[in-house]
């Protein structure tokens, strides 16, 4: 049989159907199908274009609102007024405008390294106070000179001395130049963690089993404490023990601050001061200001033979560039931590 096609007019829409025999069907043009109001209301408030220009098109989605389109979108955040820009205005600075008023120090060290001795001689006994964090013997080396403590005994004393040492001193906080002495920051650590290892849930103490939880927890503890202690208008002084921190594949090692990673990250990135008090050498020279090392050979049982490797020691201080690397502040001073300090604030001058 001959097929019959029928012509249709330009725009008209063809039904697609399998091929057969026989007259192929004409639909006629349709007509709009009515949207529902979410939609006919997002299509109505399109925008519209502007003078004789190309219409822009824009895709309506039923339960979609609020779409602004990205162009749009740029030029409200660039147009925009933030309320913070008045006032992040007035707070500009110049480097010139540094002073570093307050000393931000961690000394570290063995144990008879002289530690609770210099950090104690940095301020008078009238405008030091120790949060102390051992025996009470940890102050024997300065028992004749007066000086004011508080000792804590767990996780929660030390987060609350420290965040609120000067409600436990009011008139010492009024002083001048107030010194503040952790002693020692490894025991406070130590507090914090096992703090941290306890939770409440529904009326109910329960433990941490996931160590990384725990120390998660006492980073976090850390990071609240210290901000608010960072802020306040005092010096802080922290003393740690040390601890030797291995190579994972190289024949080395560090001698670092003991404290965790997590938290041994925090505190050293906010204190510029770090000086390692090597006990074998005498206090005229016994105060480490940069890093330093050391060759060390030593008997290996597993290779049955003396291997020699690098022994690092951490410290670091920071002076301006112009005087850095010249002898203003040598690689080993006096154990005279005030006289460091002084030689530091004096740099600014350019070291008159």
């Amino acid at each position: 049989m001959e097929t019959k096609i029928e012509e249709k007019p330009l725009g008209t829409v063809t039904s697609p159907s399998p091929p057969q025999t026989g007259t192929v069907t004409t639909i006629p043009p349709t007509s709009p199908v009515a949207q529902p109001p979410a939609v006919a209301s997002l299509q109505a408030n399109q925008p519209k274009p502007v003078g004789d220009g190309p219409k822009a098109t824009s895709i309506s989605q039923p339960g979609v609102t609020g779409k602004t389109p990205f162009s749009a979108a740029v030029v409200s955040a660039t147009g925009r007024k933030s309320p913070l820009v008045s006032q992040l205005a007035a707070r500009t600075k110049s480097t010139l405008d540094i002073v570093s008023p307050w000393a931000r120090v961690l000394l570290h060290g063995e144990i008879d390294s002289l530690k609770t001795t210099t950090a104690h001689k940095f301020g008078s006994p009238e405008q030091t106070r120790t949060i102390l964090t051992r025996g009470e013997d940890q102050m024997w080396p300065v028992v004749k000179d007066g000086y004011k403590f508080v000792k804590v005994d767990n996780g929660k004393e030390f987060s609350e001395a420290l965040s609120y040492c000067d409600q436990i001193w009011p008139d010492w906080a009024k002083h001048p130049e107030p010194v503040l002495i952790i002693d020692d920051i490894t025991r406070g650590k130590d507090f914090v963690v096992a703090e941290s290892k306890f939770y409440e849930k529904d009326g109910v103490v329960k433990e941490y089993q996931d160590a990384r939880k725990v120390y998660g927890e006492a980073l976090a503890e850390f990071d609240s404490i210290f901000t608010l202690a960072n802020k306040k208008p005092i010096h802080i002084i922290l003393v740690a023990t040390s601890k030797v921190s291995q190579g994972k594949i190289s024949l080395e090692e560090t001698v670092v601050p003991d404290l965790p990673q997590g938290i041994g990250n925090f505190i050293m990135s906010d204190y510029s001061y770090i000086f390692f008090l090597n006990k074998k050498k005498p206090p005229e020279s016994r105060m480490l200001t940069s890093m330093d090392k050391e060759a060390v050979t030593e008997y290996d049982e597993k290779q049955k033979k003396d291997v020699t490797y690098q022994r690092y020691y951490f410290a670091r201080h920071k002076i301006p560039s112009d005087l850095a690397n010249k002898g203003y502040i040598k690689l080993y001073e006096p154990a005279d931590l005030k006289a460091i300090w002084n030689k530091i604030k004096s740099a600014r001058g350019g070291g008159k």
